[in-house]
């Protein structure tokens, strides 16, 4: 004999299926931003060691503060910067 579901049954059964979908959309846009981020650091790291752009223009897309240092240690701050950021990975 075929037992019925009762209906709180049923919709639980529903719901069980589409939690995951549910909570992976809400994520995945989270994941992609950190990933967005993280191509931002690691393409300007890239550009400064390879002496395309200045450590002014590094510090400017790196959002580091100017303050409290001479025009010669941008490029210094934005390298000891980047080196730090590839250690924390």
């Amino acid at each position: 004999m075929i037992q019925k579901l009762s209906v709180p049954q049923k919709y639980y059964e529903q719901m069980k299926r589409l939690l995951l979908p549910l909570i992976l959309g809400l994520l995945l846009p989270m994941v992609a931003q950190a990933s967005d981020k993280d191509f931002k650091v690691r393409d300007t790291c890239a550009r400064l060691s390879i002496k395309e752009i200045s450590g002014k223009e590094a510090m400017k897309l790196l959002n580091l503060s100017f303050q409290g240092i001479g025009q010669e240690q941008y490029h210094f701050r934005a390298k000891s910067y980047c080196l730090k950021y590839k250690r924390n990975l």
